[in-house]
């Protein structure tokens, strides 16, 4: 499968971003598994932001869940497990930008605590 096979469906979003200087990047994802205020805060403003696409490049690379991909195979595969897919000078890059939110078990808000006289306790 191809990623422009992936058109067909609704979700699937391919969007091409490009600067004055003709420099461009196109980006593959599902609208509902990247989270799309991350894919502009983190990638298409440090795309404008960056004056060489070698620096781009290595900015992409600063992620910790990032890989190259050679085969446009593996890139629907990883676009299906919640990656944005970002096709830089014929090549495939994969950055994981899932819109799930991790939550943790946090403590109670409020603190209680009880004060006592302690002779009570000693009958």
């Amino acid at each position: 499968m191809k990623l422009k096979e992936l058109l067909k469906n609704d979700d699937f979003i391919q969007r091409e971003v490009s600067k004055e200087t003709s420099e461009k990047i196109t980006l593959f994802y599902f609208k509902s598994i990247c989270d799309e205020k991350k894919i502009n805060d983190n990638i298409i403003s440090s795309f404008y932001g960056t004056t060489h696409m070698a620096e781009f490049e290595d900015y992409i690379m600063s992620f910790e869940e990032w890989s190259l991909i050679d085969e446009e195979k593996i890139a629907v595969e990883k676009v299906f497990s919640g990656c944005l897919i970002i096709l830089l000078e014929h090549k495939f890059y994969s950055v994981k930008l899932e819109n799930f939110e991790t939550r943790a078990i946090r403590g109670p808000a409020d603190k209680t605590q009880i004060l006592y006289d302690k002779e009570l306790f000693r009958r």
